[in-house]
């Protein structure tokens, strides 16, 4: 898989303070960010990295440099795996990557349909499907709205609940279609 890591030489250039720093990469992803840091480090410093998607892990293993480790986990594991660290930097890189999205059967886009799934970690429980098919209007709405900073949330949350009445939410052009 080919991608390329949203603006490499900005980003890296304001996280790296120290050569021979400590570093974290907190969205792995195919590896784009922790491959510039390591680029920039020296023999002294050090570059742990974390993902929740667990088809990142053969990325991860690729990558032999006595600098780096890999931790398949989530953000919120961050204080425990970490505890007795300090960082020189901590990258977050946000948001569904090209890996997801791309691939038609993670359930993320719109652009390709795919059984409606949305899960980072294929792990999780409860996948989109499940969840949009059980959750109460008002819930679906808050979603909509905090998250999906939707401002039209209670309309798409009623349309959601009177399409599943009569089929269930099983795709992402099924979910595109109510809102």
């Amino acid at each position: 898989m080919n991608h390329i890591s949203v603006m490499p030489t900005e980003v890296i250039e304001n996280l790296i303070h120290s050569k021979s720093g400590d570093y974290l990469d907190c969205t792995f992803g195919l590896g784009g960010h922790s491959k510039e840091i390591l680029k920039r480090l020296n023999s002294e410093g050090t570059l742990d990295s974390i993902d929740q998607d667990q088809r990142v892990i053969k990325y991860a293993e690729k990558i032999k440099d006595p600098r780096f480790h890999f931790e398949y986990s989530k953000f919120s594991k961050i204080g425990e795996l970490f505890s007795n660290r300090k960082f020189d930097g901590i990258l977050f890189d946000l948001g569904v990557s090209s890996l997801q999205l791309d691939d038609a059967s993670r359930g993320f886009s719109f652009q390709k349909n795919g059984k409606l799934d949305m899960r980072m970690d294929q792990n999780d429980k409860i996948s989109a499907l499940e969840w949009v098919n059980k959750a109460k209007d008002k819930e679906i709405a808050d979603i909509f709205y905090y998250l999906g900073e939707e401002r039209k949330s209670r309309l798409f949350a009623k349309r959601v609940i009177e399409k599943r009445r009569t089929k269930p939410i099983e795709s992402t052009e099924d979910l595109a279609e109510v809102t």
